[in-house]
Parts: C-alpha cells; sequence; structure tokens
C-alpha cells in the first residue's frame, strides 16, 4: 500500500518530468518508483533513508514483483530501477530540502556495485546471448513464413539489425519517414516516431553487399505496406484479426512493444534461435559496424548514426569471450605494423573531447580494432 502523500510527492516529480522526457520513458520511472514506494509502504518519504537501505534486497528477492511471477528482477532491470529511485531521491533532496538524503548514502545503497555486476554477468558458454549476430539475422532472413505475421516480424528483424533503431522508434515509425532509395531514415518525433529524449536525427539504413538477401526481406515488406496503406500508416502495420491482412486503419495500440515481443518470441522458435529482446538486433547492428572500424572517425560516425554518445556505444555488443580468445591468438602470432590513425584535420575538438578520443583510441587499439587490415 502506498501512502497518499509520498503519491503526491511523486506525482509532483512526473509532472516536473513532463518537459524533459517523452511518455514512454515517464511511465518506465512511473513503474519504478511505485516498486520502491510499495516497499516503503507507510513510511514517509522524509524518514526514507534508514529504509531504502534493503531496497535492492527486495528487488533481488523477486518478493517486489507484481505479475505474479516467482523469480527475481534481472540484474538489468535492478540497475535501471535503482537509477529511477537515485534520481527521484536527488531530486526530492535539491527541490524538497531533503538534507538527510547524501551523496555518499545513495552510492552505497542504491547502486550496483561493479561486483555485483561482474557476478551477474552471463557465463562464458552463454556469450551467445548477448547480441543478434549477422549470421543470426541471414538464419532468419531464410526462414520460409507461412502467414503475413510471420512475414511482418521477419522483416522487422532484418530492419533492425540493418538500421540499429530502438524498438520505440521503430513501432511509431510511418512510411513516410523511411526512404528506401537512399536508405534514410528520418527519425523525426515531428513525423511521430518516439526516440529517446525526443531527439531528432536523419539515420542511414546499412546494405552489406555479401548478403543481399537480407536488404531484399526489407525492400519486400516495405513494396507491400506502400501498395496497401498511406504513407502516414505504420512500417510495422497493424494485421486484422479478423482477415488476417494489412488493416487500414491508421490507429495504433500504445502499447504494440508486448505484441512485438510475443510475435518475435513465436518466430524465433520456428527459426532455432534462442530468444533474445529486441533491444539485442541494436547492439549486433553496433557490433558489426564495430567490427569494420579501422580508426576514431569511424567509430564516432557508427555512434552518431546509432543516436548514441561514444561511450555508452562502446559498451553495446560487448565481445565475446571466445571472440577475445581469436584476437589474443592472432595477436600472439608476429609483430605487425600499425597503420597511422590521424584526426581528421578539419575537426576542432575541445579538451573534454580530445580526452574522450584519446579514450576511444585507446580502447580500439586493445581491442585490434586499428590493425592494418582492419579485423577486430
Amino acid at each position: 500500500m502506498i501512502l497518499r502523500a509520498n503519491k503526491k510527492i511523486l506525482d509532483d516529480y512526473l509532472l516536473d518530468l513532463k518537459d524533459q522526457l517523452n511518455d514512454a520513458s515517464i511511465r518506465s520511472i512511473e513503474s519504478h518508483l511505485r516498486t520502491f514506494l510499495d516497499f516503503l509502504s507507510e513510511t514517509p518519504l522524509e524518514q526514507c533513508a534508514s529504509a531504502a537501505k534493503s531496497y535492492k534486497g527486495y528487488l533481488r528477492s523477486g518478493e517486489s514483483r507484481r505479475d505474479g511471477k516467482e523469480k527475481p528482477f534481472s540484474p538489468e532491470y535492478i540497475r535501471k530501477n535503482l537509477a529511477s529511485v537515485r534520481a527521484f531521491l536527488v531530486w526530492l533532496r535539491d527541490e524538497k530540502e531533503y538534507t538527510q538524503i547524501k551523496e555518499t548514502w545513495l552510492k552505497r545503497n542504491l547502486r550496483v556495485t561493479a561486483k555485483e555486476s561482474n557476478q551477474a554477468k552471463p557465463n562464458p558458454e552463454e556469450d551467445g546471448n548477448m547480441y543478434f549476430s549477422v549470421e543470426d539475422a541471414l538464419q532468419i532472413a531464410r526462414t520460409p513464413v507461412s502467414t503475413l505475421s510471420e512475414e511482418r516480424i521477419r522483416a522487422a528483424c532484418i530492419f533492425l539489425l540493418l538500421s540499429g533503431m530502438r524498438i520505440t522508434a521503430f513501432l511509431t515509425m510511418p512510411i513516410k519517414a523511411l526512404d528506401l532509395t537512399t536508405r534514410k531514415i528520418k527519425q523525426w518525433p515531428s513525423l511521430g516516431v518516439r526516440t529517446k529524449l525526443s531527439k531528432s536525427a536523419t539515420t542511414i539504413l546499412i546494405d552489406i553487399p555479401a548478403y543481399p538477401e537480407l536488404i531484399a526481406i526489407v525492400q519486400a515488406w516495405d513494396a507491400k505496406v506502400r501498395g496497401t496503406l498511406p504513407d502516414t500508416g505504420m512500417w510495422f502495420a497493424n494485421i486484422s484479426s479478423v482477415t488476417g491482412e494489412l488493416d487500414t486503419n491508421p490507429v495504433v495500440g500504445q502499447y504494440r512493444s508486448s505484441g512485438f515481443r510475443s510475435d518475435l518470441t513465436q518466430f524465433l522458435e520456428k527459426v532455432g534461435i534462442p530468444y533474445k529482446s529486441p533491444h539485442k538486433f541494436r547492439h549486433g547492428h553496433i557490433r558489426f559496424l564495430r567490427d569494420q572500424a579501422e580508426n576514431v572517425a569511424e567509430v564516432e560516425a557508427i555512434a552518431n548514426n546509432a543516436m548514441q554518445t561514444v561511450g555508452t556505444m562502446l559498451n553495446y555488443g560487448k565481445m565475446s569471450d571466445q571472440y577475445s580468445w581469436e584476437v589474443i591468438e592472432k595477436l600472439s602470432g608476429g609483430n605487425r605494423v600499425k597503420k597511422p590513425n590521424p584526426a581528421p584535420a578539419n575537426v576542432v575538438v575541445d579538451s573534454k573531447r580530445a580526452d574522450a578520443l584519446r579514450r576511444i583510441k585507446s580502447i580500439l587499439n586493445e581491442s585490434d580494432l586499428l590493425s592494418e587490415d582492419g579485423a577486430a
């Protein structure tokens, strides 16, 4: 049971966020904070510091779940939930003058430590679950479909890997936001595309010449929806539950992602690939491009096209142990000459960005991404 006074403060906080975040982000934060307020029960937020010491353990126990499942929350959910709570408590400290909330206390009690994070990482045998690879995409593309729903989810999988789009942006992308002749994607909130932090950018869909069947799957679905729907309709179009055909009704549900995940789960079973979240297509997109990168400018371009910071992007599609071993074996084979990697002459950087670029270059060298043959 949530204390009424606590609920009112939460409502004030969410109202403060409306001008800063999109609706999907606010709903996610609200869900996290409701879990926190459920945990506090009758304890007023003014006295939350002592009670919240055990909140992280509460999340891990699984007793906090409201969906009937008995297993504990995933480490990633716990990390995000704690981040939401920390931000909320910082707001209470700064805006409501809850002076008993100290920064050191927040870090000690409401943050996933490096040790806890390492303990939650998958075993080496599970490394393949870290992202969808191009090989996975090929297996998906080569799987025959028997229904329009299967054709749609197959095209969606390939599109997500080739575009690196976030799932929410993809599911709200109208047909007119995509131009396959130039492979440009207008990820513009003004067109109704729901992007993270309401950012606007025009990105590019990659084409892998060695595997033309991938872009062909996307082109076939694109032609189908354009031939049936107005350009304001969704590219991931509705399918009528009555006729089984494309639904010309332009109105789409607010929670399309749950239906997408259900379709994805069923189709991956048919393909023979273990289920991973839709976000792992984005990880696979970035991993594939990073493996081709030869210099810092190219890594920066990958991050820009993914509408992501370079620092965050480097955590996407992490290298598996097996792949790491292969790189180490290659490195141990003898000395190799590194080709020079000058920064672009026309780029002016401030000291902070220069430090970031030096860090990136160091990481690239450590990852063998700056080798003469460009192999990773």
